[in-house]
């Protein structure tokens, strides 16, 4: 079973509580798909011509650029 190394004249038992061999990772990407094509989204994505979902009504459609502050005080 081992064979003598002649390079080695003490070789190292063989351990008596080896670890058992971990069982194969699965694979990233389900067979039969290239790898590093990212998983299709579940959330459903809006047509244009619905609203966004989540968004509560009289939100404004835009989110103005620059914050405005009020002005200096005396």
């Amino acid at each position: 079973m081992n064979n003598p190394d002649p390079n080695n004249p003490n070789p190292l038992p063989d351990n008596p509580n080896p670890e058992p061999a971990r069982p194969p990772a699965p694979p990233e990407t389900p067979p039969g798909e290239p790898p590093g094509v990212p998983p299709p989204s579940p959330d459903p994505i809006p047509t244009p011509d619905q609203e966004p979902i989540g968004v509560p009504p009289g939100t404004p459609s835009e989110i103005p650029s620059e914050p405005t502050f009020p002005g200096p005080t005396a």
